[in-house]
């Protein structure tokens, strides 16, 4: 019994008054209408977005500009800056190092944003750490840098071209030959990986701005060159330049994976066929392919565009469309993607096998 006299609630029903109050903290709108609007919004917030890492950067941005200045270095010993750059890189990475080791970081990172504060605001990491990074990138990058230069600079190829004496040389034509025109004259452009210099083995390659006879030379064909050399631009893959007064003697067949290529390619061409120009047997008219149109399936397959017509160049370049004759990478994702699709059922290694 209650003091005035009314009967006592069960178990039951009490707990069923219980449950029907709700507190104010318990209401969510009030406490949206209570806090502050900060407050209010980092607590609906999932999850704070994730810190950009740009500790790599410096380590990426000193590698790059230690490989730039290398490979631009030009005239006698051009290896030995880069030489004397990683040595003292490597120097300079031995201090770094003991300093790196003796920091002890926290287990932790600081994080200005809300929820994330550290106590004593120590984590911010170690300067001699990313140091050491930057120092250890630059010294492989002129190491590397080097060693390539200093074989470049004792290859018999380089030393010809760099005294442009006339030089008998045979290799193997790497690049199919393409002719551009302009109003003085036509050239034709193509490279040759070097074996022989006078007689002396060589590992480098030549570029080749020839005339009308190597235009007919396929891709994978050993040639014998006489010319008289030029040094190429200091940093290109080529050490010297095949200029137009060469005289070129093909002394044997296209062979190897670039002759294989070089005929395919040629069938392509040959399956294509010339432009039709005349009706049928019959006598009666038919259509014709536009003007252009079957030089542009070599363009569009491989990349071979010295076939396609002055207004068909000009009219693909208004409309932006030169990038279908370059091979740019689009039509092989577009076959391994449907390769790929087709063979869903196979494990990964498998897929990954076929795509190699």
């Amino acid at each position: 019994m209650t003091p005035n006299g009314s009967a006592t609630p069960s178990g039951p029903r009490r707990y069923r008054q219980y449950r029907s109050t709700t507190a104010p903290w318990d209401d969510t709108a009030t406490l949206r209408r209570l806090s502050p609007r900060r407050r209010a919004r980092h607590a609906v917030s999932e999850s704070a977005p994730p810190p950009l890492d740009l500790r790599l950067a410096p380590a990426a941005v000193g590698a790059w500009a230690a490989a730039f200045w290398a490979v631009g270095l030009h005239g006698e010993r051009p290896w030995l800056p880069p030489t004397l750059g990683a040595v003292g890189a490597a120097a300079a990475a031995i201090p770094l190092a003991i300093a790196a080791a003796r920091f002890r970081p926290p287990r932790h990172r600081r994080d200005p944003r809300p929820g994330a504060d550290v106590p004593d605001g120590s984590a911010i990491g170690s300067v001699a750490a990313s140091l050491l990074v930057l120092a250890l990138a630059a010294a492989a990058v002129l190491t590397a840098t080097a060693a390539g230069s200093w074989a470049r600079d004792r290859d018999p190829l380089t030393r010809a071209a760099a005294q442009e004496r006339i030089v008998t040389l045979t290799g193997t034509v790497t690049r199919t030959p393409r002719a551009t025109a302009s109003a003085r004259w036509t050239t034709v452009l193509t490279a040759v990986a070097v074996d022989t210099v006078d007689g002396v083995p060589s590992r480098l390659s030549a570029t080749v701005l020839g005339d009308a006879d190597w235009l007919e030379i396929p891709m994978g064909t050993p040639v014998r060159v006489q010319a008289r050399l030029r040094p190429a631009d200091p940093g290109s893959a080529e050490a010297a330049i095949i200029g137009a007064n060469a005289a070129v003697d093909v002394i044997g067949p296209a062979t190897g994976v670039l002759g294989t290529v070089a005929s395919l390619r040629d069938g392509l061409i040959a399956a294509v066929g010339p432009e039709p120009t005349t009706a049928g047997s019959r006598g009666g008219t038919r259509m014709t392919w536009p003007t252009g149109a079957r030089a542009l399936v070599p363009g569009v397959a491989l990349g071979d565009d010295h076939a396609l017509p002055t207004q068909v160049r000009e009219d693909m370049r208004t409309v932006s469309m030169t990038h279908l004759t370059a091979v740019s990478g689009e039509h092989v994702a577009i076959i391994m993607g449907l390769v790929l699709a087709g063979l869903g059922v196979l494990p990964r290694w498998a897929r990954a096998g076929v795509g190699a």
